[in-house]
């Protein structure tokens, strides 16, 4: 705890310019270079992370085993579509920001937050089923999940990023060397008929059975494509209306509303033609939200700050929200405020997700610090490295009559 205080104190002293009251509060809450960062995509992984606890929610309030047979459900089904489309907000957002990645040990290093922000959650978790839910496993089992990141139960988009991040460098150089604005179009429109088609095809019910007849070995790889459409508008920016995209956005979400409803025929939200991830449906719909709000400019200070805040432990707070979401729901359960049906939904999720995100924020902004102390001296020591090294290249690149002219 001693060395944790000092750390903080040295590191606001540092980045407080002298004022060391500053500097401590931007180095806890993320603060620091407010007028530099993109608020459009602190804004838009925010609600990301708003998005995919109000998700949790639909799980956890008994949603999904209500017959639709009256048209009020399509009220939380257009809900629960609009908060599915946070984890395609969030890779799109790691496209736009990560598309000139380049492959060298500084990227490989800054992925070291991310393992250890999902490790000391998995350490919390384990202890919090051990002491709390009185779970018993070997040690090497705990390990094991941890590692594996299975602790949390939510691990697997960890799982998925940390494979889309080894090779983010080469997709970044791969879609440089492309020539044209056309070309990058047609590549995204490639992976888009690889990744997303077959789940809209194949999924349609015909005759007790279904359509089935699009190839869909590389309907996995759906996180290619997004991260296409983010590389996309992070060099573009396309500037389009947004009436237009405000429309486009409401057809989607209803023609999913409407979809689900219908095909579910009296059964419950699964029986129904439900679109995943890697649904084009929900690539179109995760992208025309990004469009919307993705040039967003508050220049308010105060407002700023509280979205970088949130943005920079998006990751932390939603592997926490595993933890909120087993203490929550249960207490507002018994308390009665889960079991009103579709009309208490709205009035219960106004009540829980904003308690369960506060919590989970200030869970992950305090435990952020400790990931903090132990990745960024690593992250300084191999940038200044890189630094030197890419300064040699160039050097070393550059015709001898340049360097005299210079």
């Amino acid at each position: 705890i001693i060395i944790l205080i000092y750390y903080i104190y040295e590191e606001g002293f540092n980045l407080g310019n002298n004022n060391k009251l500053s500097g401590i509060v931007g180095f806890i809450f993320n603060t620091r270079g407010l007028k530099k960062r993109d608020f459009g995509i602190d804004f838009i992984k925010s609600i990301a992370a708003l998005f995919v606890l109000s998700v949790h929610f639909f799980l956890k309030n008994g949603y999904y085993n209500i017959p639709m047979t009256e048209r009020n459900i399509m009220i939380p089904t257009a809900f629960r579509w609009i908060f599915f489309t946070g984890v395609p907000l969030f890779i799109i957002s790691t496209g736009y920001l990560k598309r000139k990645s380049k492959f060298n040990g500084l990227h490989y290093v800054k992925i070291t937050p991310i393992i250890v922000t999902t490790i000391l959650v998995g350490v919390i978790t384990v202890l919090y089923k051990i002491l709390f839910l009185g779970e018993s496993n070997p040690l090497f089992i705990w390990a094991r999940s941890i590692w594996a990141c299975e602790q949390p139960g939510y691990g697997w988009y960890v799982n998925m990023y940390l494979c889309l991040a080894l090779i983010m460098p080469f997709l970044s150089y791969a879609w440089n060397a492309i020539e044209s604005p056309r070309k990058k179009q047609m590549t995204i429109i490639v992976f888009a008929i690889l990744t997303a088609l077959p789940q809209t095809i194949n999924r349609w019910p015909v005759m007790d059975t279904n359509l089935g007849f699009t190839p869909n070995r590389w309907t996995t790889c759906y996180a290619i494509t997004y991260f296409l459409i983010g590389a996309y508008i992070g060099e573009y920016r396309p500037k389009i209306k947004k009436w237009v995209l405000g429309l486009l956005f409401a057809c989607c979400i209803a023609y999913q509303t409407i979809k689900t409803y219908i095909t579910a025929n009296g059964g419950n939200f699964y029986n129904g033609v439900c679109a995943d991830y890697e649904d084009l449906i929900t690539v179109l719909t995760g992208t025309i939200l990004f469009l919307l709000i993705y040039d967003i400019n508050v220049k308010n200070l105060p407002v700023r700050a509280i979205f970088a805040s949130i943005s920079s432990v998006t990751l932390g707070l939603y592997l926490l929200s595993w933890i909120g979401d087993n203490e929550i729901y249960p207490y507002f359960s018994y308390k009665g405020r889960l079991s009103n049906g579709v009309n208490g939904m709205l009035g219960s999720y106004f009540l829980i997700v904003p308690l369960n995100f506060t919590l989970c924020y200030i869970g992950a902004t305090t435990l952020n610090i400790f990931t903090k102390l132990i990745t960024s001296p690593i992250i300084r020591l191999v940038s200044r490295r890189t630094s030197k090294q890419d300064n040699l290249n160039n050097q070393i690149n550059t015709p001898e009559k340049e360097i005299v002219t210079v």
